[in-house]
């Protein structure tokens, strides 16, 4: 809940605060991205890359603040995505529901089988605004077509071995502490798309 949590250096005192209404309602609508809700990784995911941001602020800049959303059709759908996940968090802190979900959730190697999963599709889209420039945005997409679960193992493994081929310098920039994607550099953009991964970027001027 705490989106520096893991940063390594103080957060920036510029970082823009939502609306009332959009902490109520969660859903907007974002240039280049459409219309967005709660993301239920993001609290994950925000930490790891403002962990990343302070580590290099050469690359990120001193104000950098990064936020994520789930993309989603229209404002009814965002609507019922955030208020499900915002109900779904608050149960999960009732012991009896915690006690009930254990009797449910899958068993180790008892998930769906890899060709039930061959025509899954994972899809980032990411919009980055200069510090100062309101003009200039750059768009990027990361894309994976197949098991989720396969592509798990792919990240882990292509992640391990870009550490072992470079591991001074990879703990070097993650300053001996939690390695993220970003402090292993272009070494590992490129074995990703190697893998499958196809990833884009594209510079928009307006």
């Amino acid at each position: 809940m705490t989106p520096f949590a893991l940063a390594a250096s103080a957060p920036p005192k510029t970082i823009p605060s939502d609306s009332i209404l959009n902490k109520i309602l969660g859903f907007r609508s974002i240039r280049d991205l459409g219309t967005v809700t709660t993301s239920p990784s993001g609290m994950a995911d925000i930490t790891l890359v403002h962990r990343s941001s302070t580590l290099m602020p050469e690359l990120y800049g001193k104000s950098f603040y990064f936020r994520q959303f789930l993309s989603v059709r229209n404002a009814l759908v965002g609507l019922a995505v955030h208020i499900g996940f915002t109900i779904g968090v608050m149960l999960l802190a009732l012991p009896p529901v915690r006690w009930l979900l254990r009797k449910f959730i899958f068993a180790p190697g008892s998930g769906p089988r890899r060709e039930d999963s061959m025509n899954d599709r994972l899809e980032y889209h990411a919009i980055a605004t200069p510090e100062g420039e309101q003009t200039k945005r750059v768009f990027g997409k990361i894309t994976y077509e197949g098991s989720m679960y396969l592509f798990t193992g792919l990240l882990l493994a292509e992640a391990a071995m870009v550490i072992l081929n470079d591991e001074e310098t990879i703990r070097k920039v993650s300053r001996g502490g939690i390695v993220t994607p970003a402090t292993m550099g272009q070494s590992f953009v490129d074995r990703l798309e190697k893998v499958g991964c196809n990833i884009e970027t594209k510079v928009y001027q307006y």
